[in-house]
């Protein structure tokens, strides 16, 4: 979701990037979850002037790029997560995704 499809990363959560190291067969590799909350554009497109946002959009993209930059890495271990509240949550994003997709292989939880 972008900008131009009337959406924006929300500025108070900005974005998280998840960084996980791990072995496979064919050597250590480096897989990374990038998570956000995303508002709509308030009007949104249908209901403003062509080629315009509103102000506090362009103040968000601002915020959420500097905090990438600036705030530092925390580090969780293994130890610190809720193993059964993370599963729960899958369960239930997977569940979603069966009514919208019925017919597509679903991932194992």
């Amino acid at each position: 979701m972008t900008i131009e499809e009337d959406w924006y990363i929300d500025p108070d959560t900005g974005v998280t990037i998840f960084q996980f190291d791990r072995e496979s067969v064919d050597g250590p590799y480096t897989l990374l979850h990038i998570v956000m909350d995303v508002n709509r554009q308030v009007p949104d497109r249908d209901h403003r002037m062509p080629d315009t946002r509103p102000g506090v959009v362009t103040e968000a993209y601002g915020v959420v790029v500097r905090k990438i930059f600036e705030v530092p890495e925390r580090v969780v271990l293994r130890d610190e997560l809720d193993l059964e509240s993370i599963n729960k949550s899958l369960e239930a994003i997977f569940a979603r995704r069966r009514v919208y997709c019925p017919d597509e292989p679903q991932p194992a939880a």
